[in-house]
């Protein structure tokens, strides 16, 4: 799949916003951080119409609950960087 680079959209915050109280909701027991981040993070900037999110859980066995949880339409989650 190749995504175009587009001129900064406000809908991208708006976006954001929508999916993390979605996540919060899913992931109340674990108390995450939940962060917009990359390029349609950035105001003004031009992006790949892709919302990145990063989340953070206090204690390093709760990333063993969160592939479970996360098994949402649309939702990617990458495994690998549990270790960084």
């Amino acid at each position: 799949m190749i995504l175009p680079f587009e001129p900064y959209d406000p809908k991208w915050k708006k976006q954001f916003e929508s999916i993390k109280l979605e996540l919060q909701f899913l992931l109340k027991p674990l108390n995450p951080q939940i962060d917009h981040i990359g390029s349609t993070a950035v105001e003004g900037l031009s992006a790949k119409p892709i919302i990145d999110i990063q989340i953070g859980v206090e204690n390093e066995t709760d990333l063993d609950w969160l592939p479970g949880l996360l098994k949402l339409p649309n939702i990617v989650y990458y495994e690998k960087y549990n270790q960084d």
